[in-house]
């Protein structure tokens, strides 16, 4: 009988110290998180009709330089045939939407339209970026 007593108070204690670990996590989790509660973020900057059209005509001469880049690239003999092939692919589909832009002029535009340019040069820049690697990585 005596031994009952004995594994009785074990798996009490046993049992309070398991429920006594949970409890020391989880109030240092809330702990944590009011921590990261308190931290602040940046508003998001509005830019100008003015700054935005000067972002993408800049971003419009990037574009315009990194695909001359790429087609020099491809004329070189030590570039990989693989990105020859690609670079030709993109002149091909973008040669001359890219020539167009060079010549756009961009004041005057709305917000909006001048989004949408800046779109789809992040998306031009995705493809002409996939060419150079193909070149120069292989």
């Amino acid at each position: 009988m005596k031994y009952l007593y004995v594994l009785l108070f074990l798996l009490i204690g046993t049992v309070c110290c398991a429920c006594g670990a949970n409890t020391v996590s989880n109030s240092s989790l809330k702990e944590d998180s009011e921590q990261f509660e308190s931290v602040q973020r940046p508003a998001p900057k509005e830019y100008t009709l003015e700054e935005l059209t000067d972002q993408t005509a800049d971003f419009r001469d990037y574009i315009v330089n990194f695909y001359q880049q790429v087609q020099e690239l491809a004329q070189d003999d030590e570039s990989y045939d693989s990105g020859k092939k690609l670079a030709k692919e993109v002149a091909e589909q973008y040669g001359e939407r890219i020539t167009e832009l060079a010549d756009i002029d961009f004041t005057g535009m709305t917000e909006d339209e001048l989004k949408e340019y800046q779109s789809e040069f992040a998306s031009l820049t995705t493809v002409i970026r996939e060419a150079k690697d193909a070149l120069t990585l292989g």
